[in-house]
């Protein structure tokens, strides 16, 4: 069945956002893929600009847009507030209706399936296959992908049967609370790190909270950024059959892998033009775990007693406006944006 890209007030809000582009080039600036190919003009020109061609039953004007990576730097750059991922993650999915879903993109649309098949006993035997010189090179040729691109390593085992062994070993949850969490873990916890879902684990237990494995899928973000809106749009449905009635009991939802926790509150919704109260009702429970930390510490309920870890560790900078309600600076601001300058 083709999903139709339904709700004719979001498709207007999408068409009032790119009558607000200024033609700046500043989320050309900041574009991680148009630096690097030129098969990718740049967002302003596969967005708002290529929108205005694009007209209901009339094949796409330009397919570069499917290089465009979904990272929203672009939205957050933009000083005019337009929503040039969402037109973009649109344009994209038209095409797939238009022409179908390519094979590569149908397979790792399916982190979720990807990781079943390969993570747990089978992952020496997964993980040295594709470790192969002539397997990348068959690979490359048939799926499109690059034969010296980092993979990632299947897990030996998924964190989900690390958390029931857990609890069959201790016969009862390490902590019984009036204050609950439900962990959404993701894929790439599952299935590839599941140290991280066991540290999330301990920090949260630390802090009194106890925490609940809820039935729970992909979150759909790999389908959303591949066009597949039909398939994600049954995922997200899937999380909500299985996460509302959690948040209906006011226990709210933390995640670890911020893509996860966005698709939830908010990519999947304007994507899909998903607004019925129990969506609504998700997205405003869902955090990432550095969030709902942060909320911990201003109301003062956060433990601190932290143990030094004698680890290096790198620090990537979130990408953000910098201009605080305040109208103050931050120092991670983007000093040329023509809000400020």
């Amino acid at each position: 069945m083709t999903y139709i890209i339904p709700t004719d007030h979001i498709e207007l809000s999408l068409e009032q956002s790119l009558d607000h582009c200024i033609k700046c080039n500043i989320c050309t600036s900041a574009c991680p893929v148009s630096a690097v190919t030129d098969k990718f003009p740049g967002p302003k020109y596969v967005g708002p600009q290529a929108q205005r061609f694009r007209q209901p039953r009339q094949p796409t004007p330009d397919e570069s847009v499917d290089y465009c990576s979904g990272c929203r730097v672009c939205n957050q750059v933009c000083p005019t507030g337009v929503r040039i991922a969402e037109l973009n993650g649109r344009a994209r999915a038209k095409i797939v209706q238009q022409k179908g879903l390519p094979l590569r993109n149908r397979i790792l649309g399916h982190a979720d399936i990807l990781g079943m098949l390969g993570s747990g006993p089978l992952a020496p035997l997964a993980n040295t296959m594709l470790s192969l010189a002539p397997v990348r090179y068959l690979t490359e040729q048939v799926m499109g992908i690059a034969r010296h691109a980092p993979l990632p390593a299947f897990s030996t085992y998924t964190f989900r049967s690390w958390f029931k062994r857990r609890a069959r070993k201790q016969g009862r949850p390490s902590i019984l609370s009036n204050r609950k969490v439900v962990y959404f873990h993701g894929c790439a916890t599952n299935y590839y790190e599941p140290w991280v879902g066991k540290a999330a684990v301990e920090v949260l237990e630390h802090n009194g909270f106890e925490v609940i494995l809820a039935e729970q899928n992909c979150c759909g973000l790999p389908l959303l950024s591949n066009g597949a809106f039909s398939q994600a749009h049954n995922y997200h449905q899937g999380n909500l059959r299985k996460l509302v009635p959690y948040v209906k009991q006011g226990i709210p939802v933390v995640g670890t892998s911020t893509s996860c926790t966005l698709t939830l509150k908010e990519e999947a919704p304007e994507l899909l033009g998903l607004h019925d109260a129990d969506v609504n009702l998700l997205a405003e429970h869902t955090y990432d775990i550095f969030e709902f930390l942060r909320i911990e510490h201003a109301h003062g309920r956060l433990r601190t007693d932290f143990k030094p870890l004698d680890r290096t560790l790198p620090y990537h900078a979130p990408v953000s406006c910098g201009r605080t309600a305040s109208g103050d600076l931050r120092s991670m601001c983007w000093n040329w944006c023509p809000v400020c300058t």
